[in-house]
């Protein structure tokens, strides 16, 4: 019997780091397949099997025929649910993960990415998430999650983006937060 191989699909400024990341946090071996989303690698017919709308990230498990699964947020609770043994086995648990990366994926990533959003959303949202960190180490406590790896990689991805319009240094929890999240995440990235 051939052993599963889970593949990502990837690209270089995508949120598929944030699956490779959680996916080597896990200790789970990836094979990754990077695009190059500049020539249009992602939209070839192989590729439009894994994802119709020819997007990355995405998931692909070679296990029962095979299986694919996109959208970042979809495959991280997926990939929380089947590995983590952190991840919340009830259903509030599970609600309050899903809320950080629901948050994470439309509220805070519009707030710093969409510039005509970005004056009036991106306080009040910054402002939000640092009262949050005030009470807590993380965003479901003690321990850093698949949650921590989506909102701290977004903040991270938006800083490299966005610079100087992102400016989290009168937010020092979250600054803090973020900065944790990168460090966390690059010693996943580089570790063999």
């Amino acid at each position: 019997m051939t052993p599963m191989t889970t593949t990502v699909y990837t690209a270089s400024n995508s949120r598929g780091f944030l699956v490779e990341w959680y996916l080597r946090e896990l200790g789970q071996k990836v094979n990754v397949k990077s695009f190059d989303l500049a020539k249009g690698e992602q939209r070839h017919s192989e590729f439009l099997v894994v994802n119709p709308f020819g997007k990355v990230p995405a998931l692909h498990e070679s296990d029962d025929g095979g299986w694919t699964l996109f959208e970042s947020g979809a495959i991280l609770m997926y990939l929380a649910e089947k590995y983590d043994p952190k991840y919340p086995k009830d259903i509030r648990g599970r609600a309050k993960v899903a809320q950080w990366m629901l948050f994470a994926n439309s509220t805070l990533a519009e707030a710093v990415s969409i510039e005509s959003l970005r004056e009036e959303q991106q306080g009040q949202v910054l402002q939000g998430l640092e009262k949050h960190l005030s009470e807590n180490e993380f965003l479901l406590g003690n321990d850093f999650s698949v949650a921590d790896f989506v909102v701290g990689g977004t903040l991270a991805y938006a800083s490299m983006m966005h610079e100087p319009k992102l400016d989290p240094s009168p937010y020092p929890r979250t600054a803090a937060y973020k900065e944790h999240a990168i460090a966390h995440c690059h010693r996943k990235m580089v570790a063999p």
